[in-house]
């Protein structure tokens, strides 16, 4: 009784972590002007010869122009082609699927937590995404990390789902189109794909009842099938491998390649160490050091946590 009761408590925490997210993402949108990130949605009239961008009102031109001057994947701006042609190119039009699709996110964020760790850290990550002053800011913003986060947070709910169960292709369907979808909408995304690809044999090694297992009990089918979708990830993503080997063409690597390395894993460029980063951290510099401090320490006892849900990836093993 007292089980059910904490998880009473934790799904009104879900609940105001996705009020509290939808309110501060979904409101506001028409604020300012567009910013020139933004500017380069296709569909919007600009001035032709003067503007940069230039104006790209058909879908060959947007592609073309896309495709030839473009560093970013070419997905995320053919599937805003097509959304600006339905409902417009006003601010609050283009802003608009960031913002659902980021406190969509807090629902799914809840899922993952809660498949794993359970309500409590379903319930508290949802929280922290809903409160998370990057993540808003983004959210309001016409452009391609938000989404492409969404997605892989998606595939990462249907990884954990065929891991978990039987083969259900439902789910290896919705894990394949997800993960397609972001790494064709921002190229970070191939970092969590190598994640997800090295994952089962991760899940093996922390698996004690597999290392007394026969070879021939191993459930090995699921670590095939997993590598053959993310194979098929990896196909579906091929036009943006061209698409990046054709915008390198000027030069293989970009000058400012590692200082975006270096911001990409130094917590995801949140502390970025450049005058025009967006958003600006006004925060002081103890509670800069505090925050990394109590996010170390978040990190090892996440480590060392045991899950609620263990992925079977043995036969005859687990509940």
């Amino acid at each position: 009784m007292q089980h059910r009761d904490n998880r009473h408590v934790w799904v009104g925490v879900l609940f105001l972590a996705v009020v509290a997210g939808a309110v501060l993402r979904l409101t506001g949108l028409d604020h300012g002007g567009m910013t020139h990130p933004e500017v380069y949605i296709p569909g919007i009239p600009l001035p032709a010869g003067i503007s940069e961008p230039p104006p790209r009102l058909t879908f060959l031109d947007a592609l073309r122009w896309h495709f030839h001057d473009e560093p970013h994947p070419v997905g995320y701006y053919m599937a805003m082609f097509g959304w600006s042609t339905l409902f417009g190119v006003s601010p609050v039009a283009l802003r608009l699927p960031a913002a659902i699709l980021g406190t969509a996110s807090i629902l799914l964020i809840a899922a993952v937590g809660w498949r794993v760790w359970g309500p409590a850290a379903g319930a508290v990550a949802a929280l922290l995404l809903a409160l998370h002053g990057f993540h808003t800011v983004w959210s309001e913003a016409a452009r391609m990390y938000v989404p492409g986060s969404f997605f892989v947070l998606l595939a990462t709910w249907f990884l954990l789902e065929i891991a978990g169960d039987r083969r259900r292709p439902w789910g290896e369907a919705g894990y394949v189109l997800s993960m397609a979808a972001a790494v064709n909408l921002t190229e970070l995304s191939w970092v969590v794909l190598a994640v997800h690809m090295v994952w089962p044999a991760l899940v093996l090694q922390r698996d004690p009842a597999a290392l007394a297992v026969p070879l021939s009990r191993l459930r090995l089918w699921q670590g095939l099938r997993l590598s053959q979708l993310h194979g098929l990830v990896i196909a579906l993503g091929a036009p943006e491998f061209a698409h990046a080997l054709y915008t390198a063409r000027r030069n293989a690597v970009e000058t400012e390649a590692v200082p975006f390395l270096m911001e990409y894993l130094g917590f995801g460029f949140l502390y970025p160490d450049s005058a025009f980063a967006v958003p600006t951290l006004v925060a002081p510099l103890a509670v800069t050091v505090a925050a990394i401090a109590l996010t170390l320490v978040l990190c090892a006892s996440g480590l060392r946590a045991p899950v609620a849900v263990t992925p079977r990836l043995v036969d005859g093993l687990g509940g």
